[in-house]
């Protein structure tokens, strides 16, 4: 059975600093995978919101767009109204 000698400080060192690199590694990577998870997550909310506000926006264009319609037919039939209300009285002056 041999027994091995102790590692020297140099080897101590190389592993400890191998250990550590290691260690940033891995979580530098997990911080960015996560970063990324999040800005994709982001991103995605950013997208709804925005299709959810262009759809809010061409649904109250609608709307006033049908309100304007309504408006403009109501003046059109009050305008009839008062068309046909001057022709009957300019006969009926006519007529006496």
């Amino acid at each position: 059975m041999t027994t091995q000698p102790p590692p020297t400080g140099f080897e101590m060192f190389e592993e400890t600093t191998k250990t550590y690199t290691n260690f940033l590694f891995e979580t530098t990577q997990k911080s960015f995978e996560q970063a990324l998870a999040m800005s994709e997550k982001m991103t995605g909310m950013w997208l709804e919101n925005a299709k959810k506000a262009q759809e809010m926006v061409q649904s109250t264009a609608l709307k006033q767009t049908e309100s304007a319609l309504q408006m403009a037919e109501a003046a059109q039939a009050q305008m009839k109204t008062a068309s046909d209300r001057w022709v009957k009285m300019t006969k009926d002056y006519s007529a006496n």
